[in-house]
C-alpha cells in the first residue's frame, strides 16, 4: 500500500503523456508543464515503484517497460471507472438517475398525490 499512497494523478498523467509521445518535451507541451517538471514526476514514480517505467535507450524515444505498461493499463482502467462515477454523480444530481419510489396516499377512496425519492428527500409530483 505504501506505493499506492505515494502515487499521484500528476505522475500518472506524465506517464501517459510520455508513453503517447515518446518524449518528455512533447509530453510537457501537452500537459502545459516544463520538461523538468515532467521528468520529476517520472523520477518520483520510478522511485516509488523502485523500477524503470521507460526504456530510454531507444533512438525512437521513450518506450514503456513491462512495468510501465502494467501501470499505464491500470491508470487507463481507473480513469474509465472514475469518468463513469462522475457521469453517475452528475445524473444523480440532475435527477436523471436514482431509485424511484411511488407512494400512494389515499384519504377515503381518493388518490391524493404521487411522490418520488430524489437525493433522500421526498418531492411531490403534481399532475
Amino acid at each position: 500500500m505504501q506505493r499506492l499512497n505515494g502515487l499521484t494523478f500528476r505522475q500518472l498523467r506524465a506517464l501517459e503523456a510520455v508513453a503517447e509521445t515518446g518524449s518528455i518535451t512533447r509530453a510537457a507541451d501537452i500537459l502545459n508543464l516544463t520538461p523538468p517538471a515532467v521528468h520529476t514526476q517520472l523520477k518520483t514514480l520510478e522511485e516509488n515503484f523502485n523500477c524503470l517505467m521507460f526504456d530510454r535507450r531507444n533512438s525512437e524515444g521513450f518506450q514503456l517497460t513491462s512495468e510501465g505498461d502494467a501501470l499505464l493499463r491500470a491508470q487507463r482502467q481507473s480513469y474509465q471507472a472514475l469518468a463513469m462515477a462522475v457521469r453517475e454523480i452528475d445524473a444523480l444530481r440532475n435527477g436523471l438517475a436514482g431509485l424511484l419510489y411511488w407512494v400512494w396516499l389515499v384519504q377515503g377512496n381518493i388518490l391524493r398525490r404521487n411522490w418520488w425519492l430524489k437525493s433522500n428527500a421526498l418531492i411531490p409530483i403534481s399532475r
